[in-house]
Formats: structure tokens, sequence, C-alpha cells
């Protein structure tokens, strides 16, 4: 086989989808074993980066019913196979967000493709942990990681490697421009203002645009 040629058909996926019961009939009058005793099932993604590599299980999702399951596996393979290569990496990324709010990115949990974080600007609360954290399902969610020296540009903040750095008014008002620029971009003084403002900011992500800053 030529392996060049045969990983560029890679990766390649396989998925199981396995059944199983769980419950007990205790064998008392007030069991009721077509209640106690259910049937579950489990779907696991395994992914095979090249001719050479082996299966990693990537992902798992537990499924009440298997009819259910059989089209939920489509839905979410379809979705591994357009993240895969764009998970975050706490090398490189260092902020998220999710449901228009900005999150610190503490930790990535593989297995589970969760990113793991803290609320920048503590307008999220977890009243079960009772603290500021939050673990997101980046296959059931929408999240986008930033990176960082990378000025963002959410809302009406602007943040910078995990910190607000001020609001969009506030910005736009030492720039010496209106805020409507700033989410553009645009003219070049703007783009010159902020990368003197921001002499750690190497690139910039609005709602509209990016790019980098030229000193």
């Amino acid at each position: 086989m030529n392996r060049e040629v045969a990983n560029t058909h890679f990766p390649l996926w396989k998925v199981e989808m396995r059944e199983s019961v769980y419950g007990r009939d205790s064998g008392m009058s007030y069991s009721d074993p077509e209640n106690d005793i259910r049937k579950t099932a489990m779907i696991v993604y395994y992914s095979k980066e090249s001719v050479d590599s082996d299966w990693k299980e990537e992902y798992s999702e537990h499924m009440g019913e298997f009819s259910y399951g059989a089209h939920q596996m489509v839905i979410t393979l379809t979705r591994l196979q357009e993240l895969y290569h764009s998970f975050p990496d706490t090398e490189k990324h260092c902020m998220f967000e999710h449901e228009g709010r900005m999150f610190k990115f503490e930790y990535w949990c593989d297995d589970q493709k969760c990113l793991c974080g803290e609320s920048i600007d503590g307008d999220y609360y977890d009243d079960y942990n009772e603290d500021w954290s939050i673990k997101v399902d980046m296959v059931k969610s929408y999240v986008f990681p930033y990176e960082y020296n990378e000025l963002v540009v959410m809302g009406r903040n602007v943040y910078l490697n995990q910190k607000r750095v001020g609001t969009l008014k506030e910005i736009a008002e030492k720039c010496g421009c209106e805020e409507y620029q700033i989410t553009n971009m645009y003219p070049d003084f703007v783009r010159e203002n902020l990368g003197e403002m921001f002499r750690e900011a190497d690139s910039y992500k609005t709602l509209y645009c990016s790019g980098g800053f030229r000193r």
C-alpha cells in the first residue's frame, strides 16, 4: 500500500452501538419487573488518524432507546467530524465564548470533549458547585475558543488574555473613534491606535472581522 496516498483519505471513523439491560427483579411481591428492568444503549465513536495509527476512542454517549440512538449517532458523528483537529489547546488558547459569556479556559477533557473554565465577568454562577466554574460539552454546544494575545471584541466588552480590558465604550473613547469602528476595525487608524494601546496583542477578532496588528 502507498501510505502517503492512503493517508490522504484519513481520518477514518468507527461507531459502536451497544445495548444492555439494567435493574433487577427482587422477587418480592411489590417488585415491578416491567419498570425495574430496563434496556439502554450506548454509542462509542472512534477515529483512526493514519494507516499506522490505532483506533482512538473519541467520544461516547448514553441513549435510552436503541432506535433513538441510531438517529442521534448521525448527528454526533457529523459534529465530531466538523470539530476534528479544531479542539482547543491549553498551550494555545486562553479564553472561550459560550452563550454570550466569556470564560477563562483552564482545562480540556478530551474523552468528554469538554472545556472547563471560569467566568471572567462574574456573570455566570454554578448553583451546584457554588462558584463561577463551567464545564461545556463542545459536541453538544457551540463554543468559540480564543488564543493568547488575541484582542477579542464580544458584545459590549473587549477581552485580552483572560481579562476584560474595558467596555467597548471605554475603549472607543481612549482610541478616539466610534464603537462601530472598533467592531469593524476600520478605518486604518482604529487598528493602529488599538495596536499601540494593547502592545501584547498580536491579532484581533470581532463579530465582523479578524486579522493581525501591523506595527
